[in-house]
């Protein structure tokens, strides 16, 4: 179980996301479906557990009272996660307030296995209590934010960042006497999602002719055309006729193109080179066709060049027509199935979630994927968010708010007065 919780953070008071396989954010806009993505590859970059910067190479949050919820009547704002790495449950909660018009790090709570922390930098002192209850619920557990009579204590001088905070504990407690080497436990990074990859909505703008090889990763998919270059050339027979069979299927069921073509003018993955698409028999140069192409092929090369991983996509329907939005929810349920990927889709279109869901209830005796919708909606001026399951025949359950299909059966009711 993947979970993240926040408190008086942007337009949420205090919640829980609990995160599974597949999650379609799906909600009005400025509803906080992006600030929750970014939050996640916050959780899941290097940068973050060796800075604890809101504020990082790739992701910006934002000034302190940009993050605080306007709402609250607490002067700070906490966010956290829940982890289970090796079979090791993970919990990590840290607390932010306002110190010359910055954001400082006030307090770190963790729990690894039995090992319950308290810190609060400023004090040198790190309050710990051993042998709790590891089946806590994880928002009680992250209500309680006191030092309690329990903790023990241990002075120490703290270095400026968590992650050598939490490294500094376990070298302390590897030179414990022998009757409280129980207290001994291994670290790792705590990554949310140890392979995450960030794609952004717009994406790079395609080019008559590429003349770098350039494959470095970047969330606008500047790498792409190289990356596909690199597959057709390099690969193996096997690999390559894998890509081609799915792209160009994808291409097909899309309307979007039959097949994508590379042209070298020189040596191959040296030279400059051309980007075609193919169309009831035509080759067109990429930047000839429609915008929906380049928007949405560095994406399906993106996905299908990766396995085991997680991907943050927003809004990959843009300048998609329904029946490649459809054709794209399909491709995100082979990715899962085929690839073993893990999504968080943020999305206003029903032809990608419903095509995905139609794909599941088609083969519910084959594979049973842990899936849902998370419906951000407003209460007032904060905001509330649904967990709504999808289940193997495809339908939704649990909570439904009725928020949730008012939009559509209104316009639908509106087209049957016409």
């Amino acid at each position: 179980m993947k979970s993240i919780y926040l408190k008086n953070f942007k337009g949420f008071l205090e919640t829980v996301i609990e995160l599974k396989e597949v999650n379609f954010l799906v909600g009005e806009n400025s509803t906080g479906k992006t600030s929750i993505l970014k939050l996640i590859s916050l959780f899941s970059s290097p940068e973050f557990w060796f800075t604890s910067d809101l504020n990082s190479t790739s992701i910006k949050l934002g000034y302190f009272d940009e993050i605080l919820n306007k709402n609250c009547d607490d002067k700070y704002f906490r966010i956290g996660i829940e982890n289970s790495i090796d079979g090791i449950k993970q919990r990590f909660l840290f607390e932010y307030i306002k110190c010359n018009n910055s954001i400082k790090l006030n307090a770190i709570k963790f729990q690894i296995n039995t090992l319950n922390v308290l810190i609060k930098p400023k004090t040198k002192v790190l309050h710990f209590q051993h042998k709790i209850n590891t089946e806590s619920n994880f928002l009680e557990w992250s209500k309680d934010f006191k030092f309690g009579k329990t903790f023990k204590q241990l002075k120490i001088e703290f270095p400026g960042t968590p992650v050598f905070l939490i490294f500094r504990l376990v070298e302390l407690q590897l030179k414990m006497p022998p009757s409280q080497k129980e207290l001994s436990i291994s670290f790792n990074p705590p990554f949310l999602f140890e392979e995450f990859n960030w794609l952004a909505p717009i994406r790079a703008k395609v080019k008559r002719i590429y003349e770098s090889y350039y494959t470095k990763f970047s969330p606008e998919g500047e790498h792409i055309p190289s990356l596909i270059r690199e597959l057709l050339n390099n690969s193996s027979k096997r690999e390559k006729e894998r890509v081609l069979r799915i792209l160009n299927r994808f291409g097909k069921e899309s309307k979007l193109f039959d097949e994508i073509i590379i042209k070298d003018y020189g040596k191959k993955n040296i030279s400059p080179f051309e980007v075609f698409i193919k169309y009831e028999g035509t080759e067109i140069k990429i930047p000839n066709v429609g915008y929906g192409v380049s928007q949405c092929v560095p994406i399906i090369v993106e996905v299908l060049t990766k396995k085991n991983q997680t991907f943050s996509i927003q809004q990959p329907e843009i300048h998609l027509h329904p029946r490649a939005q459809a054709a794209f929810g399909s491709f995100l349920y082979n990715a899962v199935v085929k690839d073993q990927n893990t999504f968080l889709i943020e999305t206003h279109s029903d032809f990608v979630i419903d095509r995905f869901r139609y794909d599941i209830s088609k083969n519910q005796d084959k594979n049973e994927i842990p899936c849902q919708v998370l419906f951000f909606y407003r209460d007032g001026s904060n905001t509330n968010l649904s967990h709504i399951k999808i289940e193997t025949t495809g339908n939704y359950n649990g909570d439904i708010p009725k928020q949730f299909r008012d939009f559509f059966i209104r316009e639908e009711l509106n087209m049957l007065e016409m």
